[in-house]
């Protein structure tokens, strides 16, 4: 086995040197992984602002500007042009509320702006190397925080909370924020930024614009809250947004305009959504033109290779658009496409019987291989078992089954601890129940203190959680799946030591015949013959997967396999016996927990509630009616629902769609040009 993956890697580093050749050398200035703001109107006309800085590499710290006020801006005159970025706009001060250093773990969100850490000290002067502290400077025009944290390697979290006085304008008709959410002065590129602005009590009116990146997006969430989001900012960028509301959100804002304002904001953010669509109408001429000279390379050559690169451009351009002249560049590419797939045949008749000699033997080795190696090993056979084989745990046995672990292990496995008395249960109503855990019950296997840890947080007696709180972990989706990922590794290792499978040592010829399929793969590549490409690489790489995979069970393995199979079949087959001939009911617990590992617990349960009242209450020889075994049945069925709808839930929520489209009603959509009008802004950077 050993030998085989040395193949293996020695492939991957092969191709990894490749791949390195291309990689542009990463710059040396820190990067800020995430930047997160969440800003509400005050109704006081204020901005209360929290912002969290996640920033990766070798630092001593960063330098925050925040300016409440564009000290170049025209005066305010009452007319649409200063509407566009006035000193109306401006705000007329800054209250640093907190800073704070934020740990930062391997997978977050934003909701890790919510999250308490150490507090920075204020103090006159500060060296490089200095931990938690922070510089004060003042300007006409804003603050300046120099805050010293030194950092080697990873992420930290700077988090700063403060309130911009008088910024939301009360017009007649509407109130309006405009803020430089970002001015021109960060000097660190931003991989991702999010906004959530909060307007509280608005119930009515809400449009809202943004200006800047023209990838970035701007969201109602709804009419109290907007999200803002904008991916792989370069230094140096501004960007900005506009927001309407209700009156009667600011009630006590001094700051008023003494005109109709709407219909004047709404004609100038329908001016800069036509400019900023404009720049993308641009930008499809230009990967039109971009497109028609790739075209022309492939008429003139006929290489596949050109024909691919020909593809992606048209790809690129259906990415933007499929109306105009894509419909005639398609067509043109589909003619083009002919002449090359007959340049194609005819290097393809001269390939062809390499093709089929090397197919061939494959096949014939392939066979000898699994005769050898891959061939399982006979075993008395069992038609049916009905007790439990052994007591390693479900999560092995599903990975005698399968070679992986799955959530139904997890159902599968605290099922079982319930069962071993490890956990009780007490409904609490139907959806839910209360879990308790008791120290000491038996000796945990590794994977079992991952679920007690992953349930109740920590391994005490007498803990206790609920079904709906493991439901609600799911929501920390990150938190929640590295929780499981600890999980499987723990079961991973513990099947892994029971050796069901024989390590293999296959010799070294099958495997210089899977490189060598490799190798005219290449060459067919080199010469452009995708038959090559189709047929050696499937099976060259293929049957090194095939060599590299194979799975022959141990002795050991088999005669487990063969039992645990019985079983499956027995439990699949439990409606058709009559209840004197099935085993004592203290059993029937175990077998529930089992038949989540085989995929038929739904099937189980509904055959185990006939037989439980066919049995009634009157003792039977070797049985005796149990009031709670329903009970469980009922307990089973939700706990495994739970878990279901949890995994479902964390997994959902890392999938995300948004337009990208600007608009200039305000209802949401993508960002339009520009960025930087209104008061507000700053930027700052690592030093």
């Amino acid at each position: 086995m050993k030998r085989i993956r040395t193949w293996l890697y020695l492939g991957i580093l092969i191709c990894s040197f490749f791949l390195l050749q291309t990689q542009v050398k990463a710059s040396s200035t820190p990067v800020i992984n995430d930047f997160y703001t969440d800003l509400t109107v005050l109704n006081n006309g204020d901005l209360k602002v929290k912002e969290l800085i996640v920033l990766n590499g070798n630092y001593n710290g960063f330098e925050r500007v925040i300016q409440y006020k564009n000290e170049y801006a025209p005066i305010f005159n009452r007319t649409q042009s200063s509407l566009e970025g006035s000193s109306i706009y401006n705000g007329d001060g800054i209250e640093l509320s907190k800073i704070e250093e934020i740990q930062i773990s391997n997978q977050y969100d934003f909701s890790l702006i919510e999250h308490s850490g150490k507090s920075f000290q204020q103090v006159s002067s500060a060296n490089n190397g200095d931990k938690r502290k922070y510089i004060k400077m003042s300007k006409n025009n804003g603050e300046t925080y120099r805050m010293y944290n030194k950092n080697q390697s990873g992420s930290l979290g700077f988090y700063l909370e403060y309130t911009v006085k008088n910024v939301a304008i009360r017009h007649m008709d509407v109130a309006e924020v405009g803020w430089n959410l970002m001015g021109n002065e960060l000097s660190n590129r931003i991989l991702n930024y999010e906004a959530h602005i909060h307007i509280p009590n608005n119930q009515t009116e809400l449009r809202a614009w943004a200006h800047g990146p023209l990838n970035g997006n701007i969201e109602l969430i709804g009419k109290d809250e907007l999200k803002i989001t904008v991916s792989n900012i370069f230094p140096n960028t501004a960007f900005d947004t506009r927001f309407v509301f209700d009156l009667n959100v600011v009630p006590g804002s001094m700051k008023t305009s003494n005109m109709n304002a709407l219909s004047m904001i709404l004609n100038i953010e329908e001016q800069k959504a036509l400019e900023a669509n404009q720049q993308r109408e641009k930008m499809v001429q230009f990967q039109i033109e971009t497109v028609k000279e790739k075209l022309e390379i492939v008429e003139q050559s006929l290489k596949e290779s050109d024909l691919k690169n020909a593809k992606y451009e048209l790809d690129v351009l259906a990415s933007y658009t499929k109306e105009g002249e894509y419909q005639a560049l398609e067509k043109q590419y589909e003619k083009i496409e002919q002449l090359v797939q007959e340049r194609m045949k005819r290097l393809n008749l001269l390939f062809g019987f390499l093709a089929t000699v090397y197919t061939i033997g494959m096949i014939v080795l392939i066979y000898r291989i699994y005769q050898k190696y891959d061939k399982e090993l006979k075993v008395p056979h069992i038609e049916y078992f009905r007790d439990i084989p052994n007591t390693y745990g479900p999560a092995c046995v599903d990975y005698l089954f399968k070679r992986k672990i799955d959530n139904h292990s997890l159902s599968a496995t605290l099922l079982n601890l319930i069962s071993d008395k490890v956990i009780s249960y007490e409904k609490i109503d139907k959806d839910n129940y209360k879990l308790t855990y008791h120290d000491n019950q038996r000796t945990l296997l590794e994977e079992e203190e991952r679920v007690i840890l992953w349930l109740f947080d920590e391994k005490v007696d007498g803990k206790e959680t609920t079904l709906k709180e493991f439901q609600k972990k799911a929501k920390s989706y990150s938190t929640f799946l590295n929780d499981y990922e600890s999980f499987k590794r723990a079961s991973l290792k513990h099947a892994w030591s029971l050796n069901f499978y024989e390590s293999q040592n296959i010799k070294t010829l099958p495997l210089l015949c899977s490189v060598l399929g490799i190798g005219m793969g290449m060459f067919a590549m080199y010469m452009e013959v995708p038959i090559f490409v189709f047929i050696f690489f499937p099976i060259a790489i293929g049957s090194l997967i095939y060599f590299a995979s194979i799975t022959k069970k141990t002795k050991f393995g088999r005669e487990e396999y063969e039992k645990w199979n019985a079983l499956k079949r027995f439990l699949k087959d439990f409606g058709k016996f009559d209840t004197k001939d099935l085993p004592d009911m203290i059993l029937w617990e175990k077998f529930l927990v089992y038949a989540y590992v085989f995929g038929c617990a739904d099937e189980l349960e509904k055959t185990m509630k006939i037989k439980v009242n066919e049995m009634g209450e009157t003792p039977m020889t070797g049985y005796y009616y149990d009031p709670t075994f329903t009970d469980m049945l009922v307990f089973s069925h939700v706990m495994n629902h739970t878990v279901s709808h949890s995994f479902t839930s964390a997994y959902s929520a890392r999938t995300a769609a948004s337009s990208n489209y600007s608009s200039g009603g305000g209802f949401g959509g993508g960002f339009s040009s520009g960025g930087g009008s209104f008061g507000g802004g700053g930027g700052g950077g690592s030093f």
